[in-house]
């Protein structure tokens, strides 16, 4: 900086300067980022981020900061004017790790207890769920409870049918998806009195006798 005399009638003292440095500080920034976890509803999410020192225009550029589905993620922040500083006296992009959680899937069948016995040999179940790749059925013992289909990929209607007495236990299973964790729920089955297939009359005989 320079400074100017008001007129002739002033004379600087002896070793005084007629210009003299100064500094313009930078103004540090900092930084506050949002909500960091989510679950997954199918909705985009964005983590937000607050700067605390930014002068006149000057903004943070945000990137990577939105997202659907579920996954880590990394959000950068990075200052717009060259001549702006961190708080920690660093210039560099500023980087966070933010979530979106898997969702739990919903299922749910009509009946988790069924009897089956000769006049009715077989029942449907309904099966609704929501998740993105569908549930897989399976039954413990086949004879006493056979099930189809085997898989659904929406919501829909499963035939339990069996062929001998006994009891067996139907598993439904949603598949872990990238969105939505594995869950389960059963169906109990208890057959009596079922119409058995033999092989020959003589295991039938046998079978009688027993």
């Amino acid at each position: 900086a320079s400074v100017a005399l008001p007129n002739a009638n002033y004379v600087l003292a002896e070793g005084s300067a007629l210009t003299k440095q100064f500094t313009i500080a930078q103004r540090p920034v900092s930084i506050t980022w949002g909500t960091d976890s989510f679950t997954y509803d199918g909705t985009a999410k964005t983590i937000t981020a607050t700067a605390s020192g930014l002068c006149g225009s000057d903004s943070l550029t945000v990137s990577n900061n939105t997202k659907t589905n579920a996954g880590t993620y990394t959000v950068t922040a990075s200052l717009s004017f060259p001549d702006d500083v961190w708080a920690d006296n660093t210039t560099a992009p500023k980087t966070f790790t933010w979530t979106i959680d898997k969702a739990n899937a919903s299922l749910s069948v009509s009946s988790n207890s069924l009897t089956l016995n000769y006049a009715n040999p077989s029942a449907n179940v309904t099966v609704t769920f929501t998740n993105d790749t569908g549930v897989s059925i399976s039954s413990n013992d086949t004879d006493v409870a056979s099930v189809s289909p085997s898989s659904l990929v929406s919501s829909g209607t499963i035939t339990v049918a069996s062929s001998e007495s006994g009891s067996a236990t139907v598993t439904v299973s949603t598949n872990a998806s990238t969105n939505y964790n594995a869950t389960s729920t059963t169906i109990s089955v208890t057959s009596t009195c079922v119409y058995k297939t033999f092989a020959t009359a003589t295991d039938a005989e046998i079978a009688t006798m027993v």
